[in-house]
């Protein structure tokens, strides 16, 4: 026996060299980032005029995405359901990408998320909602990240929420409506 006996509780409650001495371990917290793509705003009013004028001309060529939406997004479009990867087909995306594969690997270093270099974007989509469509909870669980960027938003929307996503948090999520 040493000198002084770790017992249980404080050895159970070090972590990786890191003490809680509430008690407290922040286990599996979930990073959220939040940041502009760039801080010059005629590169982003270029990049969200170019958005919205594809965002438009998927819209309407895309009969089978139409089709689709009707049952699944009702009351807006979404290129989801028929063209989920834009980023291999669509220069806008492309030159999206690249601004935003910067902002990428640094949250995956401040995430700790390993060889955070080989993270790329697979797949990225359109949505286009209009007047009383939703957009319902949802997770990404195939995505290392995943991402929103918002191009035009009506005045008072409600824009994003994020729900804990352990199974747990959402099984004692209480109903409400969707606003």
């Amino acid at each position: 026996s040493t000198e002084r006996d770790l017992d249980a509780l404080e050895t159970s409650t070090v972590l990786e060299g890191r003490t809680t001495p509430n008690g407290v371990l922040f286990q599996f917290a979930t990073p959220v980032y939040r940041k502009r793509l760039t801080k010059d705003e005629s590169i982003i009013e270029q990049l969200n005029e170019d958005i919205i004028r594809e965002a438009k001309q998927l819209q309407e060529e895309d009969e089978e995405g139409k089709k689709w939406c009707e049952t699944h997004y009702q009351g807006g479009y979404t290129s989801y359901g028929t063209m989920r990867s834009l980023v291999g087909y669509s220069s806008v995306i492309q030159s999206m990408e690249g601004m935003i594969r910067r902002h990428m690997r640094d949250f995956g270093r401040i995430a700790q998320i390993e060889n955070v270099n080989a993270l790329f974007m697979t797949d990225c989509w359109m949505n286009v909602m209009g007047k009383g469509t939703e957009h319902i909870w949802h997770r990404h669980g195939q995505s290392t990240i995943s991402g929103t960027y918002y191009v035009k938003t009506p005045k008072r929307c409600s824009g994003i929420c994020f729900e804990d996503p352990r199974a747990e948090k959402i099984m004692a999520l209480k109903q409400r409506p969707v606003v």
